[in-house]
């Protein structure tokens, strides 16, 4: 009951976006406090990753050694980070404003470096992915002034770069004259392991649930008990950290979400956002840069819950009804007016 009321909620936030939405300078100042607040996560979570202690922000316990900032999961993080960097770049995008241009910069600088930091390998991919699309629309746009590009692209470039650099090398310092990262959690430990396929044989084995209740689902919530009796033995017993580890979640949201609602509830909640998107593409072009942007890291948010359980956090989903709410409002557009 907890839980379904939850979903609702998101779905009423993400409504309300859409039916209401928001003021111009309501919509900007949304938009920095939200890109502020991750910003200020992204810095202050360095110092406790490489504390020696498994104590998130030096005062709470975890068991385990993912938690960054105040996120209890790296992944978790790097999802909320997504749209915080896609809120950088949609800003960027409408301030013409040099210095406000150069201090997004450094704070998108702030943000990108964290992905690596937190040791998520899936964050990492998801952020250069988004980078690189961000380049490629950035090259499209400008090409036709190539001075003009060559020199912005000097100057937010070094700015970007200073900022990593002194992350980076803040970092460094941290890891060698402190304790170090607690966990075995590292890049040199976790590159030559492949998660994807075992996060493949889940959802290998979540697809007999649906097939035994393939319209109503087993029930919001439902997913971690009803799938103790359908996982393989070979991905139920793994050494974690010295423990032995049952999967609660299936590391895909879309799976988990048709386990758990079946067809019927799948759709509802899917098929109003598509029927938005559909909507969307035919006045892509004519909507607000922060709102273009915005929208393509909703996108890359909602590729990156196909490799885990982006959504199952509170703060992700929440500040995702709300952005996608807005987003899909064009009412205006359609008929050509601006």
């Amino acid at each position: 009951m907890v839980e379904g009321r939850l979903l609702l909620s998101y779905g009423l936030l993400a409504l309300s976006a859409f039916l209401v939405g928001f003021g111009r300078l309501q919509w900007r100042l949304l938009l920095w406090i939200f890109v502020g607040n991750v910003a200020v996560l992204a810095l202050i979570g360095i110092p406790f990753k490489y504390s020696g202690d498994y104590l998130m922000l030096g005062v709470w316990r975890m068991n385990e050694s993912y938690f960054y900032s105040v996120f209890i999961y790296h992944n978790h993080w790097c999802a909320y980070a997504l749209l915080g960097l896609a809120s950088v770049i949609g800003l960027g995008a409408e301030i013409k404003s040099t210095r406000v241009r150069v201090l997004l910069t450094l704070m998108g600088a702030v943000i990108v470096v964290s992905a690596p930091i937190s040791v998520s390998r899936l964050g990492t991919l998801a952020f250069a992915g988004f980078l690189l699309l961000a380049c490629l629309v950035w090259l499209r746009r400008h090409w036709q002034d190539r001075s003009r590009l060559f020199r912005k692209g000097l100057l937010y470039g070094s700015c970007g770069l200073f900022a990593i650099s002194a992350v980076g090398l803040s970092v460094v310092y941290l890891n060698r004259s402190g304790p170090g990262s607690v966990g075995q959690r590292s890049w040199s430990y976790i590159i030559k392991s492949n998660p994807f396929a075992l996060r493949i044989s889940l959802v290998e084995d979540a697809v007999p649930m649906v097939a035994e209740r393939p319209v109503f689902g087993w029930g919001y919530g439902a997913f971690g008990a009803a799938f103790r009796n359908y996982q393989r033995k070979e991905t139920i017993i793994l050494f974690n950290e010295g423990r032995e580890t049952r999967y609660d979640h299936c590391h895909n949201d879309w799976m988990e979400r048709l386990v758990e609602l079946g067809f019927l509830g799948f759709s509802l909640m899917v098929l109003p956002v598509l029927w938005g998107i559909k909507r969307l593409i035919p006045v892509l072009s004519k909507i607000e840069a922060s709102r273009y942007w915005i929208f393509l890291g909703l996108v890359a948010l909602w590729v990156f819950a196909s490799g885990d359980m982006a959504f199952v956090n509170r703060s992700v989903c929440g500040v995702a009804a709300i952005l996608t709410g807005f987003v899909l409002n064009i009412r205006g557009l359609e008929s050509g007016k601006s």
